[in-house]
């Protein structure tokens, strides 16, 4: 996107003030490798964001690839919302240094419910910056942290980071089979086990249609 692409969408996103859901969707990585997002047109972005900062609950952006330093800028302009509820980034590129400034902006979002981060590229040493922004997320609901490449030092900091959120319903993460170790410690000790979801969705679909399938059986 250029930032004529983004003067549009910052058009759109003012004329729905007060907006409280923005989605911008990019291309799916397999399809092109080229990035969505400009640093010219990530700072022009980030200002539409940052205008609508106070009313946003749910922001989606979904398939994206950033140049450069541009997903530091567009993901600043959320830094300190208290409004904030659903953020979204699955299949966009963040890597580690995006995970670091994911993790400065959620440390002011208060309200935050649920956050998608599957396939994300941010690796092991991105989780671990990332756990350490989790650390204040205390209304999170559900988190999703799968196809990242995460291993066991990042399991260990995403557990450190879970004793302060009470509300956790689910947590999304691959089967790192005895890495996971931490993680089922730390929500064994919030009485949570249940809320540890291992795997992808499709293997969950897979179960309940087998389960359908032995009902009609029966």
């Amino acid at each position: 996107q250029t930032p004529e692409d983004v003067e549009e969408i910052s058009r759109l996103i003012e004329l729905q003030k007060p907006a409280q859901e923005v989605v911008l969707e990019g291309a799916p990585v397999d399809m092109d490798e080229t990035p969505t997002v400009s640093t010219a047109a990530a700072s022009a972005l980030g200002d539409a964001l940052r205008g609508c900062r106070d009313s946003v609950l749910r922001l989606h952006l979904i398939s994206h690839r950033f140049e450069e330093d541009a997903v530091a800028t567009v993901l600043g302009a959320l830094a300190g919302s208290a409004k904030l509820e659903e953020l979204e980034l699955t299949n966009s590129r963040l890597g580690v240094d995006g995970a670091e400034a994911l993790a400065e902006t959620l440390k002011g979002c208060s309200a935050l419910r649920v956050l998608r981060l599957e396939d994300c590229e941010m690796e092991d040493d991105g989780c671990q910056k990332l756990a350490a922004g989790l650390k204040g997320c205390a209304s999170l609901e559900e988190l999703d942290v799968r196809n990242n490449d995460m291993e066991a030092e990042g399991a260990v900091a995403l557990a450190a980071s879970l004793p302060g959120m009470t509300s956790l319903k689910a947590l999304k993460v691959d089967d790192l089979e005895d890495d996971l170790d931490p993680l089922v410690e730390a929500l064994g000790k919030l009485d949570k086990s249940d809320v540890l979801k291992v795997g992808d969705d499709d293997d969950d679909d897979d179960d309940d249609e087998d389960a359908d399938a032995d009902a009609d059986e029966g």
